[in-house]
């Protein structure tokens, strides 16, 4: 089981690397640890010029990396397979390519078994015509196979990575035009918020905006971000100070992540982190940026989720979302044009699946990984 301290201390890496490129490895070190892997890796495929290249990894060896972007990135048996997988969907690396066909490659005798590296699973952060960007996910071929709250884990931290490297490729590296720097920020689902030293919001984006204008656990008084309940407001003005405080002095730690209750709905997730480099395209007074996320509005795809990770079939992952959309069995069997024993034994066949033993852990289960609000507005025959 992982432990709250421990992912919150992996968020706080991540939303800190976009601003200390020095971070991506460590926060690629945490992940694996915390998965039980023996490493991670970015990598990037130019389709159109047959390139391929390893752009960060938690491992400081630079030999694999270098054959990798040289020859072998080439030979992948994992790639093409994964490359037939949607933008954020999660393949594991048997599921891709199974191991008695992948030992029969030269990419396995010459490349894999020298590093001991075996996929265990890769996600695509980033997924165009011409290029592809993802994050692989590596173990031993020799180790045991890690457990199903490593994708339970990637499942949440997701969503994070998936903003953290959008603010790499286009926040960090934007030209002096502010014009740019505005509509890169907009193109965020993540709220963005930049902050002086007082606290005082100096710029946000539109996805901020939505989020303050709700004024659901999160405001803007006197110019400054504050919470609905004194104390979460009161944990926001510490991790902006001590980010503020970081940024002035040059320090090198990231910043901190705080929950904000709101009455009808789960919590936002906010991030602080102090702003280590310089940026032309933002205010000279700014220290921190702020992250705010909802997870009411993550894009899940959860019936797709259930079948691909739990093995479900259509019709029970069906089943799975009516249930935790609110409905009764007997409502489920309606919906679904079938008898109420049918919908009895499907619910038996997914908690064999997903390793459950009664309905409210499977909401539970499924409330992690799905959005609820999708699962809602799924209209389904």
């Amino acid at each position: 089981m992982i432990s709250a301290e421990n992912l919150s201390r992996l968020l706080r890496t991540l939303y800190g690397a976009p601003q200390s490129p020095g971070l991506w490895p460590q926060f690629l070190r945490e992940l694996s640890e915390m998965l039980s892997l023996t490493g991670a890796a970015i990598l990037y495929h130019d389709l159109e010029h047959a390139a391929h290249s390893v752009q960060l990894s938690s491992s400081e060896c630079c030999e694999w990396r270098d054959l990798y972007a040289s020859y072998y990135g080439k030979l992948d048996a994992w790639r093409d397979p994964f490359l037939k997988l949607a933008e954020g969907e999660f393949g594991f690396g048997d599921d891709l390519c199974p191991p008695e066909t992948i030992k029969r490659t030269e990419f396995y005798n010459d490349f894999l078994t020298k590093f001991d590296i075996r996929l265990f699973g890769a996600v695509a952060t980033i997924k165009r015509p011409n290029h592809v960007e993802h994050i692989s996910l590596y173990q031993s071929w020799k180790g045991k196979s890690p457990t199903r709250d490593a994708v339970d884990v990637m499942a949440l931290v997701f969503p994070h990575l998936r903003c953290a490297l959008e603010l790499r490729r286009k926040f960090v590296d934007l030209d002096a035009k502010n014009s740019l720097l505005d509509s890169a920020l907009n193109e965020l689902s993540t709220g963005v918020l930049v902050v002086d030293r007082s606290g005082s919001v100096l710029l946000m984006n539109r996805s901020a905006e939505n989020l303050l204008k709700a004024a659901e656990g999160l405001l803007i008084r006197g110019r400054r971000l504050r919470a609905s309940i004194l104390t979460e407001s009161a944990q926001l003005e510490t991790l902006m100070s001590r980010a503020a405080t970081i940024a002035c002095e040059k320090g090198t730690a990231p910043g901190g992540t705080v929950l904000i209750s709101r009455t009808a709905r789960r919590p936002l997730t906010v991030t602080i982190a102090p702003l280590l480099r310089p940026a032309t395209t933002l205010p000279t007074n700014a220290v921190a940026i702020a992250f705010i996320r909802d997870p009411e509005h993550e894009v899940q795809p959860c019936i797709d989720f259930l079948e691909r990770n739990y093995r479900l079939t259509p019709a029970e992952a069906r089943v799975t979302v009516l249930l935790i959309s609110g409905h009764s069995l007997k409502e489920v069997s309606g919906l679904c044009g079938v008898t109420h024993n049918t919908v009895r034994s499907q619910l038996k066949a997914i908690f064999l699946k997903t390793g459950v033993r009664r309905q409210s852990e499977l909401m539970l289960l499924v409330g992690k990984l799905c959005n609820y609000k999708e699962a809602q507005a799924l209209s389904i025959p």
